[in-house]
């Protein structure tokens, strides 16, 4: 559940990063139409940065606390998306620039009071091991992934003659998508909060070899075989399975660039990739322990790898508990 937990988190930060892209190339699209002085391009601008920050500030203080303390975490997560289908159906009726302005408001400001708070109240139900690890490699490389791979595929419609409306509409799809995400984290969060030991207490695998010597292995989503493929199988042991990955980066690679594939949709190729490496990095670490002379004892329920060999004291004699401490990291 932590795993599809993680990826819903993931999701969110790329709803996040597609919709302010898309509003960016609007931007750019609007203001060369509307302004042709620099002095009043930067005087407008620098009027809405005001207004955004007056509105965040406000909404803050009076409005942030109240909305997550009586409809919950949803609301942070689920009001700047709602907000946004309407704000690209009305781009798409309208394209005027007052309407942008206000779109545009209201995103920023939107995401500064509530957007933030809440998604940053997402982490709270981890352990620190998770929390940590996987929310620097979400915060940016998805975010930045996300933003460059929009960027080519709005690119990619645009010079294909898709007309400003029909992105919107895009827009639109793409601010619901961002929305069900949301209320989707919004209920997941509401239900780990009610459990004594939620997102925190993953399962683990427990191998035996030997009588004395353990090796435990997380359930789901493995985030350094995710960012590290072949580099972290070798590190594990698996040096051909470390082989095959490095080869399949290497094949992928030279496939998009002797197709000729755009860099937007070889980025989304190369996630794809590292997506199944991270799923699939767990099992295939435990078959490689099973094939070196381990067994499966159990599934421990803990916060942490290191923590589940102290769970792993009310099931195994203590002679193997002290065997495992001293070999947890």
């Amino acid at each position: 559940m932590s795993s599809r937990y993680l990826l819903g988190i993931a999701l969110f930060i790329v709803g996040i990063s597609t919709v302010s892209t898309l509003l960016y190339f609007e931007q750019l699209r609007l203001v060369e139409v509307t302004f042709v002085d620099q002095v009043a391009q930067t005087r407008a601008f620098a009027r809405i940065d005001w207004i955004v920050q007056a509105i965040t500030v406000v909404s803050q203080i009076f409005l942030t606390g109240r909305l997550a303390a009586r409809f919950g975490v949803s609301s942070l997560l689920t009001i700047v998306p709602a907000a946004m289908i309407l704000g690209f159906l009305a781009l798409a009726a309208s394209g005027a620039f007052l309407v942008f302005v206000i779109v545009f408001v209201l995103r920023r400001a939107g995401e500064y009071a509530f957007v933030r708070p809440g998604r940053e109240m997402l982490w709270s139900p981890l352990d620190p091991e998770a929390k940590y690890k996987a929310k620097n490699a979400v915060d940016v490389p998805v975010y930045r992934g996300a933003d460059y791979v929009v960027a080519q595929a709005q690119n990619a419609i645009a010079g294909a003659g898709v007309s400003a409306p029909a992105i919107m509409i895009i827009g639109a799809a793409a601010a619901a998508l961002w929305g069900l995400v949301g209320w989707w984290l919004g209920r997941r969060f509401r239900k780990l909060e009610a459990t004594d030991t939620p997102a925190a207490r993953r399962t683990y695998k427990v191998f035996l070899r030997g009588g004395s010597e353990y090796d435990v292995v997380k359930n789901g989503l493995s985030w350094p075989a995710l960012l590290f493929t072949w580099i972290w199988a070798w590190s594990k042991g698996m040096v051909w399975v470390g082989f095959g990955l490095l080869g399949v980066s290497i094949v992928i690679y030279a496939a998009t660039a002797l197709a000729g594939v755009g860099a937007g949709w070889a980025a989304v190729v190369a996630l794809g990739y590292l997506i199944w490496v991270g799923n699939s990095g767990n099992p295939w670490l435990a078959r490689s322990l099973e094939r070196r002379g381990y067994r499966l004892v159990g599934e421990v329920a803990a916060p942490s790898r290191a923590a589940a060999f102290d769970e792993l004291s009310r099931s195994a004699d203590v002679q193997a508990v002290q065997t495992a401490t001293a070999l947890a990291p």
